[in-house]
């Protein structure tokens, strides 16, 4: 697992919350003060004040935001009800607002002053109120956070590098890319759902899943899918490191899970086992789907890694690769790839080879 790299994931997802509260309050700023900024209203010593409080606020919003959303919540809510989490936060981040706004209020003096005099607030005595309008406050804050979580809904829905091509547009036509693929499956599972009842075997896969996910940031891997008890990850090839890379994250991963076997012994009476085949090529890719979108590949390279798996139990292997895999590994890393017999899979006329890989290179 690259721990640099898994860190330098989480900084890239706090800067994201950072930026789009700086983005968020900067424009209901505008909006807010759009006549004054027409009519000059608003001196310009005033609009420094307020462009730079509102900055300074956002940017102490963002952090606070980022560090709560992606550090305190996922931990002590995360298999809470919807109701619940709902409950929490709201309780929690209206706390907040009020609490960070008193504060604010004493420390930035300057700030409230002029927001105040702006929006013409009641006068007692010819001297401005320095109060604050914490309702507006709050209601601004809660459509932001809204906003905030939508777009991190988004953006773990189909992945961060889905993300981005999804925002760029990249998909709407299909186009052709040549890449990795890995269909990792649990071994056994029916017998484990059978004995675990499905809501406990669907909490027992939630904690695979998750103790997955750095291994993949690690390996720079992209989730393709789940479906049911299997994962399917994908790399693009144009990195000679990324064959290496994806069988290296099967077998750390593998690694982690009998560290972790304590845990699931004692949560769940099973310690998970996968099987994991490899293969690459080229396919085609596009957004498809009307009610329901989404961004899926095509071509013969998915089903034959898919047929590849079905075969890791019947010949005892944790790990099958395809020829193709093995023709195009020009990694510096080297790897000792074991023959294991040619095959006519399922619906194929031709015969593929596969390959076992022992250990990680």
């Amino acid at each position: 697992m690259n721990r640099g790299l898994e860190i330098w994931t989480k900084l890239r997802e706090v800067l994201f919350i950072i930026i789009w509260w700086i983005v968020y309050v900067r424009f209901v700023f505008l909006l807010r003060f759009y006549d004054e900024i027409l009519t000059g209203t608003l001196s310009n010593a005033d609009a420094k004040i307020l462009d730079r409080y509102n900055f300074l606020i956002a940017v102490i919003i963002g952090v606070i935001t980022a560090l709560v959303e992606i550090y305190i919540f996922p931990r002590y809510v995360r298999y809470r009800k919807l109701v619940v989490r709902l409950a929490v936060k709201g309780f929690y981040y209206s706390s907040l607002v009020v609490v960070f706004f008193a504060i604010l209020r004493w420390v930035l003096p300057d700030f409230f002053y002029v927001a105040r005099q702006l929006q013409q607030i009641s006068t007692t005595g010819g001297e401005i109120n320095k109060g604050f309008d914490v309702g507006m406050s709050l209601l601004t804050f809660v459509c932001g956070l809204i906003g905030i979580n939508v777009l991190r809904g988004i953006y773990y829905l189909i992945g961060p590098k889905l993300f981005k091509n999804k925002m760029l547009g990249r998909y709407a036509y299909p186009s052709e890319e040549y890449r990795i693929f890995m269909f990792m499956d649990l071994e056994n599972s029916t017998t484990i759902a059978e004995k675990l009842g499905h809501i406990t075997y669907s909490r027992f896969l939630q904690d695979c899943f998750q103790d997955l996910t750095s291994f993949i940031i690690g390996a720079r891997a992209t989730t393709y899918q789940y479906v049911g008890d299997e994962v399917v990850l994908t790399w693009s090839c144009g990195d000679n490191r990324t064959p290496s890379l994806s069988m290296q994250l099967f077998f750390k991963y593998q690694e982690y899970l009998q560290s972790r076997s304590t845990y699931y012994q004692k949560q769940y009476g099973h310690v998970p086992v996968f099987k994991a085949s490899i293969n690459q090529g080229l396919v085609s890719v596009a957004e498809v789907g009307g009610t329901k979108r989404e961004i899926c590949y095509h071509g013969d390279v998915l089903n034959t890694g898919s047929r590849i798996q079905k075969m890791c139990k019947e010949l005892n292997q944790d790990l099958l690769v395809s020829e193709t895999f093995v023709d195009n590994y020009e990694d510096n890393v080297p790897c000792n790839f074991q023959f294991v017999d040619e095959f006519v899979l399922r619906g194929k006329e031709k015969k593929i080879k596969v390959y076992a890989v022992q250990k990680y290179c």
